[in-house]
């Protein structure tokens, strides 16, 4: 079976979710948010310390490793 993936539309959904989630991070969300994430995907904390709280709690797990 071929599935097949209407690329623009995943996309516009998925920049969606991370929308919502940077202006509700206290959402009910599939996924954690926030510094214990942030420092579990290897930010250094001296550096998180130094970012925004507010943008701080709607960090949604992107690593830059």
């Amino acid at each position: 079976m071929t599935v097949t993936v209407n690329t623009e539309e995943l996309e516009a959904k998925v920049k969606d979710m991370y929308r919502h989630v940077a202006q509700q991070p206290q959402g009910g969300f599939h996924f954690e948010l926030g510094a214990p994430v942030a420092l579990r995907a290897g930010y250094d904390p001296d550096r998180l310390a130094a970012v925004p709280a507010r943008a701080v709690e709607s960090f949604a797990g992107v690593g830059y490793f």
